[in-house]
């Protein structure tokens, strides 16, 4: 390590380089050090050895400890050049003064013996002396290499601190990083997720809604519509984009769904003069679904049942076309998945009269025994002795009582 010419001056920069390094997690450390006395600095230097070096410290605390350690190195180092110059100012002081002693006692070598003898025992007083302040010189400097050692021992430790914070903060930017692109992969796939559930749900919609109609006595069925929006490209398979229209050939023989579902595709492209007079058109019912909102049962803010359905006959009443078909349509669409549950497990002549239709749905969302039932139903435990037919009959038998039991068994 380089010395400029004032050794105070020359710690005077390191202290400031290193207040300027350390003040982050030690700060006004210098000061605090600056008027302490050297045995108070050696008490801190052996608090700091106290510590178990082999203990594995986190990287902030290895760099407190570290900072602490330099500085207090620093301030004896400098207490300890203070020393060295004050002994040297004594011992150039020591020397002039024997050499004045040894010019007078030379000039005044034929004066009387007394004084001589007092020149020389002054002579030999401040050699005695002249020789601890030497020893005590090579002391201080003794101190001053080990002192240097510890400091830029010190400093090295500071150092690889340094770079294990910035090492950590590299890992845990990169794991930040990676977080947030964990975050929006599982937003994609869930946004993706619901889109398959409601598309699902809406084919499921469909195709029950075809088989409704499809279960029902020729001389009562109209022209059957789908709940969903026309999709693009041809909804059977076999059946070409050359190939739509009423002359329309299917490649291989179709199913009754199919064929089903082509005859009312059929008559949806045939002119409105060839349609039935009796009911609603799709456009029509869908307009009125807008206006009307929808059921929910058992959730805040929603209507009840008999409200629900008054607010449907209201927009109904001025249509004198409209069918039970059409009532029915229009409360599957503005009811919610439990209404629709409950729709399908009705009867066909309950599905086909909508008095029939409107007591079975006050009566299950109005009657305070349906509550009551679904408590019940949801305590029931099977017992270990019993078997799972018998808790199956005793589970139906809570839930439902008597709503729906022959249709539930035909089921």
């Amino acid at each position: 390590m380089s010395r400029t010419t004032d050794p105070v001056g020359h710690w005077e920069d390191l202290e400031t380089w290193l207040s300027v390094a350390t003040d982050s997690l030690l700060p006004k450390a210098a000061e605090t050090l600056k008027h302490q006395t050297q045995d108070q600095l050696d008490n801190n230097i052996t608090s700091l050895m106290r510590q178990d070096p082999s203990q594995s410290y986190k990287h902030k605390e290895l760099a407190k400890i570290t900072s602490s350690l330099s500085h207090t190195l620093m301030a004896t180092l400098k207490l300890s050049d203070r020393h060295a110059a004050h002994l040297q100012q004594e011992l150039t002081h020591a020397q002039r003064c024997v050499e004045q002693l040894e010019l007078e006692a030379q000039e005044r070598r034929e004066g009387p013996d007394e004084v001589e003898q007092g020149a020389e025992e002054e002579i030999t007083r401040l050699r005695e002396t002249l020789v601890p302040t030497t020893q005590e010189m090579e002391q201080v400097k003794t101190d001053y290499a080990d002192l240097s050692n510890k400091l830029q021992y010190a400093e090295q430790l500071l150092e690889k601190a340094k770079a294990d914070f910035r090492d950590k903060n590299g890992r845990i930017k990169a794991l930040e990083t990676h977080l947030d692109e964990s975050r929006n992969e599982i937003s994609r796939l869930t946004r993706q997720l619901d889109y398959i559930k409601e598309e699902s749900d809406s084919f499921r919609e469909e195709l029950t809604h075809a088989y409704e109609l499809r279960s029902e006595p020729p001389r009562t069925r109209r022209t059957p519509v789908s709940p969903l929006p026309s999709r693009p490209g041809s909804p059977v398979p076999g059946l070409t984009h050359d190939q739509k229209g009423e002359g329309a050939v299917l490649k291989h023989p179709p199913d009754p769904l199919e064929e089903f579902y082509i005859t009312t595709k059929l008559k949806e492209t045939a002119p409105a003069s060839h349609r039935s007079s009796r009911g609603l058109d799709l456009k029509d019912l869908n307009k009125l679904a807008r206006n009307i909102g929808k059921f929910t049962p058992n959730v805040p803010g929603s209507q009840e049942i008999k409200g629900y359905l008054q607010d449907v006959d209201f927009h109904l009443e001025m249509r004198p076309s409209t069918t039970d078909k059409d009532r029915l349509y229009l409360i599957r669409a503005t009811s919610s998945s439990e209404v629709r549950s409950f729709l399908d497990r009705q009867p066909a002549h309950t599905k086909t009269d909508y008095n029939l239709l409107r007591e079975a749905l006050i009566k299950e969302f109005a009657d305070p025994e349906s509550e009551q039932e679904l408590v019940a139903a949801l305590e029931m435990k099977q017992g270990g002795q019993e078997s799972s037919q018998l808790f199956y009959s005793r589970l139906r038998q809570a839930y439902f009582g008597t709503h729906n039991e022959q249709t539930w068994r035909n089921t």
